[in-house]
């Protein structure tokens, strides 16, 4: 085995293909110093020193791999704060689709890339530093791409992180939309006692209380009318089942519930009919809710008038016998000169003509 005079020698020629402004080249050679030493400060070191060469080169997945070695065989050689927030750049890099090259002699060909380690470089990063003040942004892009992937239950996993553990982070209002929406997907793929759908609209009662002037109440109050009719509807499911059944009492309860409950929801209605005719001693209060709509409201705008010189267009005109449009020539800046009432002989008119 090699002793340490070796490793200080090969790390002496990478700090000097360092210093020449060959970093690859640097860094393999302070890799080979990890495998050479002995001391464990050296062998720090040859990692420090990787972190820069790899850095220099844009080998940001590298950086990231030498970064995690660092802080898992040596922390106390390690800065281990600015590091670990290192991690979370690298993973912001990538987030925004950067890419390390897959072969360093041809890092040129943009395509010949070693793949989106966000998931891998953010994950490693939370685990080094959970309460770090990049960690909300980080999670919040993790739920995300998971959303994206139709991971819904891991994009659940982040978003009640950031509720629970960065209530103070910018990304804690968005974590509370993005988690109402999660699970009113789940609730809506199956939701037998309704836990998602009332957990989501606990959620959604949260951001209305904190931000009741956000430019999103409107989507929150349609979310939580969908609540009314997605609770209203288990109950008026239940109630029809006990109906089929010839158990007319526990029916007629279910039907009192959404009454009392959940009159604003669509069922609620036929609800009332069908109590009506299940209990002869129920009378109804009169009273009349009004429906709220469901749908977003989406602005029109006019498409603005385009200038033109147009006078007369065929295609609009019915009565015109133009099969042309008929174009205005002088145009707004043109300026008209009367002719001068001259007589014309007939030779002007042949040299005019010649001209």
């Amino acid at each position: 085995m090699a002793d340490d005079s070796e490793a200080v020698k090969v790390y002496a020629e990478g700090h000097a293909l360092y210093e020449s402004g060959a970093y690859y080249d640097a860094a393999k050679k302070f890799e080979l110093v990890e495998q050479l030493a002995d001391s464990p400060a050296i062998k720090a070191n040859s990692l420090v020193a990787r972190i820069g060469a790899w850095k220099m080169c844009k080998m940001i997945f590298r950086e990231f791999e030498c970064i995690n070695s660092l802080l898992t065989g040596y922390p106390e050689y390690s800065d281990y704060k600015l590091l670990s927030e290192r991690i979370y750049e690298i993973g912001d890099r990538y987030y925004a689709g950067e890419r390390e090259p897959a072969f360093w002699h041809l890092r040129w060909v943009p395509w010949l890339n070693d793949g989106d380690k966000t998931i891998e470089i953010y994950t490693k990063a939370l685990e080094r530093a959970p309460f770090s003040p990049s960690a909300s942004r980080a999670r919040l892009r993790l739920a995300y791409i998971y959303d994206k992937d139709g991971k819904v239950k891991e994009s659940i996993v982040q978003l009640k992180r950031i509720i629970s553990d960065h209530p103070k982070s910018e990304e804690y209002k968005y974590a509370l939309l993005a988690l109402a929406e999660a699970l009113f997907i789940s609730a809506e793929k199956g939701d037998g006692d309704g836990r998602l759908v009332q957990e989501a609209y606990d959620v959604l009662k949260t951001y209305e209380e904190k931000y009741p002037s956000s430019s999103e109440m409107s989507w929150v109050k349609r979310r939580i009318l969908q609540y009314y009719d997605m609770q209203a509807q288990r109950l008026y499911d239940m109630a029809e089942y006990y109906e089929k059944n010839d158990r007319k009492d526990a029916s007629k309860r279910y039907y009192a519930d959404i009454l009392a409950k959940y009159p604003q929801s669509k069922v609620s209605e036929n609800a009332e009919k069908r109590l009506i005719e299940l209990d002869p001693a129920f009378v109804p209060d009169g009273s009349v809710v009004e429906k709220e709509s469901r749908l977003a409201e989406l602005r029109a705008y006019k498409i603005p008038e385009e200038a033109t010189r147009m006078l007369i267009s065929p295609a609009t005109d019915v009565n015109t016998h133009y099969l042309q449009p008929v174009m205005d020539l002088k145009g707004p800046q043109t300026r008209i000169v009367p002719a001068e009432n001259k007589p014309v002989t007939t030779s002007e008119n042949n040299s005019e003509a010649a001209k």
